[in-house]
């Protein structure tokens, strides 16, 4: 590293920042000037995908972005499941997190990962933020839920070790998140600064341990939660800590890679500190790279960023040595997973019909000569996955076009269904008590409906003595359950493959 480079450019190699823009219309001006001037990477958001071949026009745009630096860092939120950027508007043809912990066979997880990331390469991705590290312990989590591979550490550890090392063999750095855990607070740190409130022993035996198979795995990224954790810090949040980041996941975890930020324009550090001072502390805790934009990043967000980082060394509040330590470590991972170096041997086609189909739980006997309606139950969309693009209808009218597909919200009256075969989709219905009122409505008219769960946390009330249970949103369970319904109807592919039945 040269030790005369501009303090501005320093900064600039340790932000990643997002954009309007698709391949369509091109990289803005004031982008491809910071890229010239040395910004790490970017971010790639839903508004950056084109919906006709997501794949192939992300690729094109990847291309703009990298016109002349090959090593650029174009990252990306793709877990599966509810989480998905490329299929934002149809749902992932991945299993979710959840789903792949069901199934509890870590080749078919560090599979299905690999066969993700060989998708992602392909599309000019060289950095996901995915595997999900956290334990789901707190049912009530609106963040973590079917993100997380299952709520015992010991199987979400072989699990996130698996999803690692998938991603590394198809060339695409994977990250595992939200450090040091995100699992047992029920707040969401796009709002708030969560608290977690657990002792030492349990931080130890639960929340790090996935974290720490990620990094005896190689996992070579690790993004920080905003997560207030007392236990070990009773001041600043995870992202902003020393004490967290320098003393415990530095020293005493042993990680040497990259520590980045999740979204510092979520409120726990926009409404707070604000982002400017966010990323001068995360910086000064030992975070190499800031993720600054879920929002829209405009050049005038990038300056004021750049100047409370110039002010710091100036002051001497921030030692230049440490900014050029984290820019040397996001160059090294940048050289390490240039895109020209990715590994493409696997194909990113490869078949997950049969994993999603050995994912489902089956209640009782679920299968129906045909459906007639689909009632899908749809919540308001979070912060973190945006409009989830669930539901059994897509599936269902594939099938049969004569399907009618009825979506119903918080508020909204029943409409006369009629007769026939009735399939119900519910997701996170035990924490939208409406949800629960809609179905008990519904069966009281419908006694034999067919209750399919996107979340795998229904309640035995809600899905009644005929259901399936899908561990997450994904349209490949919700593909593979519609299998399972029409398990006996001409142009079904099939019935199941592996699954339980209560």
């Amino acid at each position: 590293m040269n030790g005369n480079m501009p303090v501005r450019r320093l900064a600039l190699g340790t932000l990643l920042v997002s954009f309007e823009g698709t391949n369509g219309t091109g990289v803005p001006y004031w982008l491809l000037d910071l890229l010239g001037n040395g910004v790490a990477g970017v971010t790639i958001f839903g508004r950056n995908i084109t919906p006709e071949d997501p794949v192939g026009n992300l690729a094109g745009l990847a291309r703009g972005l990298r016109h002349g630096r090959p090593d650029l860092l174009i990252a990306i939120d793709e877990e599966g499941g509810d989480v998905t950027r490329l299929d934002a508007e149809t749902g992932s043809m991945f299993l979710g997190q959840g789903s792949l912990g069901a199934i509890d066979d870590v080749d078919v997880t560090r599979r299905s990962s690999a066969s993700l990331a060989a998708r992602l390469a392909t599309a000019g991705v060289n950095l996901n933020f995915a595997p999900v590290a956290d334990v789901a312990s707190n049912v009530d989590s609106p963040i973590v839920g079917s993100r997380s591979f299952s709520a015992d550490p010991v199987r979400a550890s072989r699990h996130t070790a698996a999803a690692v090392m998938g991603h590394l063999d198809s060339g695409v750095a994977p990250t595992a998140k939200h450090f040091p855990g995100h699992g047992s607070t029920a707040d969401d740190s796009h709002l708030v600064v969560p608290v977690v409130r657990v002792d030492l022993p349990t931080l130890w035996s639960r929340e790090l341990q996935p974290f720490q198979a990620a990094i005896a795995a190689g996992v070579p990224v690790v993004m920080t939660g905003h997560l207030l954790v007392p236990a070990l810090d009773p001041d600043a949040p995870a992202t902003l800590s020393p004490r967290i980041i320098d003393g415990l996941l530095r020293t005493e975890l042993g990680f040497d890679g990259v520590v980045v930020t999740d979204g510092l324009d979520m409120h726990a550090i926009s409404s707070t500190v604000g982002r400017p001072e966010g990323v001068v502390r995360a910086l000064l805790a030992g975070v190499d790279l800031m993720c600054i934009g879920g929002d829209s990043v405009t050049p005038d967000v990038v300056e004021d960023i750049v100047s409370a980082v110039e002010e710091a060394v100036a002051s001497g509040r921030l030692d230049v040595a440490r900014l050029m330590q984290a820019r040397d470590r996001v160059e090294a991972l940048a050289a390490r997973f240039s895109h020209d170096a990715s590994v493409r041997g696997l194909s990113p086609e490869e078949p997950m019909l049969d994993m999603a189909r050995s994912s489902l739980r089956l209640v009782g006997d679920p299968s129906m000569a045909e459906t007639s309606t689909v009632v899908e139950l749809r919540n308001e969309p979070s912060i973190v996955a945006g409009e989830v693009a669930f539901g059994m209808g897509r599936a269902l009218v594939a099938r049969s076009a004569s399907t009618r597909v009825v979506h119903l919200q918080r508020g909204m009256p029943v409409p006369e269904l009629g007769q026939g075969g009735l399939v119900v989709s519910v997701r996170d219905a035990h924490l939208h008590p409406w949800q629960v009122e809609a179905v008990a409505s519904l069966r009281r008219d419908h006694p034999g409906l067919v209750v399919v769960d996107h979340s795998g946390s229904a309640s035995a009330e809600v899905l009644g003595s005929r259901a399936i249970v899908a561990q997450d949103a994904s349209a490949i369970a919700a593909v593979a359950a519609a299998d399972v319904l029409l398990q006996g109807a001409a142009g079904s592919s099939g019935g199941i493959s592996g699954g339980g039945q209560v």
